[in-house]
């Protein structure tokens, strides 16, 4: 059972990339977005002929960053925003049902057979899923050995406590034990931006 919050998917899905860049971005994670989407940009720059996952596909952010030598599965609970996303992958060069593939589903049950990706994404999502060790385990299974992923998630110890960020939060530490657990790699990436922290895993 898919359970959605109104922050999370269709109750919002009209309004939700302004409500990003406009709201979310300065006021929750006193952060830049122009400052997200460039690191976003060059974590992605030179992933090349990779099979791709993302949790959280949203409105589809990440399409102007995908080399389009790239196949893209991406997952949300939103029918609404998967719609979104379906059109902003098409506007940036990609073919829905050739190399663009959508799917409703959630994060701690994959639709997939083991070992299918060997690239994965989740930005700004992992803090709403509610069984975060089970999505990690998901990850784990439909994740090739060696693969790698790029996330990026609100962490406690970067945020004020007077900002009332939604979902569960854990701080870096917690974050590396989660997936160390699930036999990945945990790396920091060497940036700041407000309360989001970038870090990369892979699957060893």
């Amino acid at each position: 059972m898919m359970k959605q919050r109104w922050w999370s998917g269709d109750l919002v899905s009209g309004l939700y990339d302004q409500i990003m860049i406009r709201s979310v971005f300065p006021r929750k994670f006193k952060a830049d977005y122009r400052i997200h989407c460039q690191i976003i940009s060059n974590a992605l720059k030179e992933v090349h002929s990779q099979n791709i996952l993302e949790v959280g596909t949203g409105s589809g952010f990440t399409a102007p960053y995908i080399p389009l030598d790239n196949k893209y599965t991406g997952v949300d609970i939103s029918p609404n925003l998967l719609k979104k996303a379906a059109r902003r992958f098409k506007e940036n060069g990609f073919t829905e049902g050739e190399d663009v593939f959508l799917e409703r589903a959630c994060a701690e049950q994959l639709p997939f057979g083991n070992n299918s990706f060997s690239y994965g994404l989740c930005i700004l999502t992992f803090n709403f899923i509610q069984n975060q060790k089970k999505a990690v385990e998901e990850l784990s299974r439909v994740m090739k050995k060696g693969s790698t992923g790029l996330f990026a998630v609100p962490c406690t110890e970067r945020m004020d406590r007077k900002l009332n960020i939604k979902g569960t939060l854990l701080s870096s530490d917690n974050l590396e034990a989660l997936f160390l657990q699930e036999g990945f790699s945990y790396n920091l990436l060497p940036v700041t931006n407000g309360a989001l922290l970038y870090f990369t895993v892979s699957l060893s």
